[in-house]
């Protein structure tokens, strides 16, 4: 969580200085931020959000990105327990995905690990504090689905005494993390 309140003060990091935790580590702060937060939301148009994702998928996603096999497999590890909260009846999730997003994967991905995926989002959507939302390709849209972003509601924000709303964005080579609540309403309303 360092690393993102880090980020909150800057607003934009560099992913090369945050990778050199590792990725479970990285896995590790963004379940932090999960955690500290009443509702995420999510929406995504070229993957699964982690949150949704199986084992399999997960390892074939994160297994895109060039890693020792060590480091891949204790990141697949946290993403996965990550998961768990999603179980807290407490806490609201809603996840906007596309149809497109919903049907890549990496290359030589068998078809039975993107059955199971959509298998398991269909099971996650059956929980009473999950919401599971598709844009079907085609489908004209009030805003540009150019940037998947996670919309982290009420989050308990170290070193401060009170609770923000923050909108994390991951590009190529940076994390972005809003914190201006002007800008985060951009995204609320979305």
């Amino acid at each position: 969580m360092r690393a993102l309140t880090a980020a909150a003060a800057t607003e934009i990091m560099a992913f090369r200085p945050w990778l050199r935790a590792g990725p479970a580590a990285i896995q590790e702060d963004v379940g932090r931020l999960e955690e500290s937060s009443v509702a995420v939301r999510a929406c995504e148009h070229l993957i699964v959000p982690g949150l949704l994702q199986t084992l399999e998928y997960a390892k074939r996603i994160m297994g895109a990105f060039e890693r020792p096999r060590v480091d891949l497999e204790l990141a697949v590890a946290a993403r996965i327990a990550r998961q768990a909260l999603i179980h807290d009846p407490a806490r609201n999730f809603e996840f906007i995905v596309t149809e497109y997003g919903l049907r890549w994967s990496p290359i030589g991905t068998p078809r039975a690990v993107l059955s199971a995926q959509l298998s398991h989002i269909s099971e996650l959507a059956g929980l009473p504090n999950v919401s599971v939302g598709v844009i079907r390709t085609g489908v004209q849209t009030k805003v540009a689905l150019e940037q998947g972003f996670v919309f982290y509601e009420g989050v308990r924000a170290e070193d401060s005494a009170g609770i923000i709303d923050v909108v994390m964005l991951e590009t190529l080579t940076e994390l972005i993390l809003v914190t201006n609540q002007a800008d985060v309403m951009d995204y609320r309303s979305q």
